[in-house]
């Protein structure tokens, strides 16, 4: 997947889309069908597309269908709607996402989205690794037009996963303290919203000492390399008293879990 985000802005790689055609093997590039949206349904142009590491885990999942179509982050335009859509129209820019509009409660069940490769049904409710994408109007976002077409794609992800952990659930306040452990596209985010929300201090934690210097400009006011013998929770804790007030795990890992 290196490299991706540098294909996926090439018009030659989105006039066709990427699937998963069995466990584990290599990404196919293929020529996807779509029907004409139906009355629930959005179909979008695209700009842009984020590649997340949850696309790693499809793509080794064999409990999910094949072909499987990839991606769930992408910045385009409205070509078509359904005639029950009524918050965007042809012509506006939107975010395509995997977080629905409508708050659901569990799981939600998606239908196919009628998708093709040739007598294929394409399974995923949601892609973005494609030139164009059909999917529910619950996963189509206006934004304005000002706002840049490429990197404005990690917003369907990478941002309202980290800063939306920071502001609406643990409504972290002013001077509270946060430490966020890994510091990529989640971690950076969630550590803007603690600064939006003058949180301090701001603890990054990484075993990059590149990532950490980029967290400083993202807000982090303090920094922990967890790369040689020092323990990154006595580090904190040494820091700030005893603990922080809250703590945002961005890798996932048990290690990571423990210590937070």
């Amino acid at each position: 997947l290196r490299g991706c985000d540098e294909l996926l802005i090439e018009s030659e790689w989105l006039a066709k889309l990427a699937r998963s055609e069995a466990t584990g093997s290599p990404l196919r590039i293929d020529e996807l069908e779509l029907p004409d949206p139906g009355p629930d349904q959005v179909a979008v142009k695209l700009y842009s597309s984020g590649v997340c590491h949850s696309q790693l885990h499809q793509m080794h999942n064999p409990a999910l269908g094949r072909p499987l179509l990839l991606g769930h982050e992408g910045t385009g335009v409205v070509t078509a709607i359904g005639k029950g859509v009524t918050h965007v129209k042809p012509g506006d820019m939107c975010l395509v996402t995997w977080v629905p509009r409508t708050p659901v409660r569990g799981r939600q069940n998606w239908a196919p989205t009628g998708a093709r490769f040739g007598s294929a049904l394409a399974h995923g409710h949601v892609y973005t690794w494609s030139k164009d994408v059909l999917t529910s109007k619950e996963l189509v976002v206006p934004v304005p037009e000002e706002h840049p077409r490429d990197v404005s794609c990690i917003v369907g992800c990478a941002i309202l996963t980290g800063a939306g952990a920071v502001m609406p659930p643990a409504q972290v306040r002013p001077g509270q303290s946060v430490a966020v452990l890994g510091v990529g596209g989640v971690g950076l985010s969630a550590i803007r919203a603690a600064a939006i929300l003058e949180a301090y201090p701001i603890i990054a934690i990484d075993l990059s000492e590149e990532k950490l210097a980029f967290a400083r400009s993202f807000g982090a006011t303090h920094t922990i390399n967890a790369s040689g013998n020092t323990d990154p929770v006595e580090a904190i804790r040494d820091l700030t008293g005893g603990g922080v007030d809250y703590a945002f795990d961005a890798i996932g890992k048990q290690k990571t879990c423990e210590q937070i």
